[in-house]
């Protein structure tokens, strides 16, 4: 992440493979970033991370990766987030949120709740033009389902007005806040193509555009 945003974001089999699709999903935007991963982070995990150039990393628990010294990384902050896991209680519930503006006034808004869980939750895609009702004709498929998922759930927590892309459980592309949702789909779209060469001149084709096997199990996130 920077500034609040997500540079990229993965699901894996193991943590190491996660970070490495994450990273490599926009390795310019998150140099010098922060690192927030939901699982005890690993020896090779913290190997990864160490030989990147990172200001923060965060994980529930670090003693597995005790053996890795961080200590060479200068200005690095290592953050123990041990209630990480319990995140996922506060998913039905909403907080005030109070915002000072610059005159001295306050906004005052709830904050917002993902009411998409599962594809029985997803709306079919339809518009009326000129009297005449169009339908998305794509089917429900598991893989695309689950795509549509992780995308909203990482969309939750990115600027508004924001456009994405994903692919096998990783983000490819994100445009972040802008004036309009056409100039940060284009920026998604350019970040797309871009990391996809940048992946292949890295020599890393275990890169966010290659199919990978995960497949989200409970809890996992």
């Amino acid at each position: 992440m920077k500034h609040n945003n997500p540079c990229g974001v993965a699901y894996g089999n193991t943590l190491s493979e996660a970070y490495d699709r994450a990273n490599m999903a926009d390795r310019i935007a998150a140099f010098g970033g922060c690192l927030a991963v939901n699982r005890p982070l690993d020896k090779q995990t913290a190997e990864m991370a160490n030989a990147n150039y990172l200001e923060v990393v965060a994980a529930p628990s670090m003693r597995k990766a005790r053996s890795v010294s961080f200590a060479k990384r200068k200005n690095l902050r290592i953050i123990k987030l041990e209630k990480i896991s319990e995140l996922a209680r506060y998913r039905d519930t909403t907080h005030v949120e109070f915002k000072a503006l610059i005159d001295g006034r306050h906004i005052v808004q709830q904050s917002q709740k993902n009411a998409i869980r599962s594809k029985e939750d997803f709306q079919e895609a339809r518009a009326v033009h000129k009297g005449r009702e169009y339908r998305l004709d794509r089917n429900r498929q598991t893989g695309n389902t689950m795509n549509m998922l992780f995308g909203w759930n990482v969309e939750q927590g990115i600027t508004s007005n924001s456009v994405i892309y994903v692919k096998d459980g990783v983000t490819v592309g994100i445009g972040t806040g802008e004036q309009d949702r056409v100039g940060v789909a284009e920026i998604a779209v350019f970040k797309s193509i871009h990391q996809h060469a940048d992946a292949i001149c890295f020599g890393n084709m275990a890169s966010p555009i290659k199919r990978s096997s995960w497949r989200p199990s409970r809890g996992s996130g």
